[in-house]
């Protein structure tokens, strides 16, 4: 195993900028160690002696190769939680999903989780639609979109397991139908098929233009993402999500990400919680 010098200032440079000609994600990392324990893994396994190597080796990498999506895997921070910020999970289970029901009995509900990480916001969606459509007797139909730029964190959400910390907020009324136990060990558990059958998954880079995502959804979240990136990739991601969101759709945002909104078309209904005009 070769020996691999310390991280240079010119490679953390390099490095940054990297990440946002791939990704817009604008990283702040002036000593380098974030950069450093991040990826010194990548550094042993292509069997490279300095960063300076490793960032020759990202620069002559393709756009969408395994060494651009590995190097992106490590720099993102994946935070998440079932139930995080609960109170527009709240409003959706006594207010939202009522009125998007309401628009017709036999409407599909469409979900997006813009930067889904591994999971948990989009199934704790699918969960509170589908606590909705019990305790109501209601006959919507529903389905979610997952969308990250990381290809490990999308890996864990398709399979949707978790330990017994990670789904501890969900309500143990729901648990009795949303959550399996592993058969192996009673510290792991599974969303259950009827909920994980109705979750789709799929790489997207904000920084893009173009989504390339097909129709409208009816929820999105947006939350806790638009941290990362400068002024004008920040209202370019906010363009385009909104294009996204249904007539009388509803956007999640986190508090980070409401100071973007003029000219959007859009009305607060609940602290962070807005919904686009409906065409007349």
């Amino acid at each position: 195993m070769k020996h691999i010098s310390k991280i240079k200032k010119e490679s953390v440079t390099r490095l940054c900028e990297i990440a946002y000609r791939e990704s817009g994600l604008v990283l702040k990392d002036e000593g380098g160690e974030f950069l450093e324990n991040r990826l010194l893994p990548e550094l042993k396994k292509y069997n490279l002696a300095s960063f300076e190597d490793y960032c020759t080796h990202l620069s002559s990498a393709p756009k969408e190769s395994a060494a651009i999506k590995d190097f992106i895997n490590k720099i993102t921070t994946n935070t998440t939680s079932f139930y995080r910020e609960r109170h527009h999970f709240d409003w959706l289970e006594k207010t939202g999903i009522g009125k998007l029901a309401a628009a017709s009995s036999q409407r599909r509900i469409k979900v997006w989780s813009v930067a889904c990480s591994s999971g948990p916001e989009l199934y704790s969606t699918l969960i509170s639609l589908e606590k909705f459509r019990r305790d109501n007797a209601a006959t919507f139909s529903f389905e979610g979109l997952g969308t990250d730029i990381s290809t490990k964190v999308l890996k864990a959400a398709e399979t949707g397991v978790y330990d017994a910390d990670t789904i501890a907020p969900i309500p143990e009324s729901v648990k009795k139908w949303s959550i399996l136990r592993s058969t192996k060990t009673d510290k792991r558990y599974r969303i259950s098929d009827d909920i994980r059958n109705k979750a789709s998954w799929r790489r997207l880079n904000l920084s893009d233009r173009d989504f390339g995502l097909p129709g409208t959804f009816d929820i999105i979240f947006l939350r806790n993402v638009l941290i990362y990136f400068d002024v004008d990739l920040k209202k370019q991601i906010l363009r385009n999500v909104v294009k996204r969101l249904s007539d009388g759709g509803y956007l999640m945002l986190g508090h980070s990400e409401t100071s973007f909104l003029e000219g959007l078309d859009l009305e607060t209904v609940a602290p962070t919680i807005y919904t686009k005009h409906r065409r007349r």
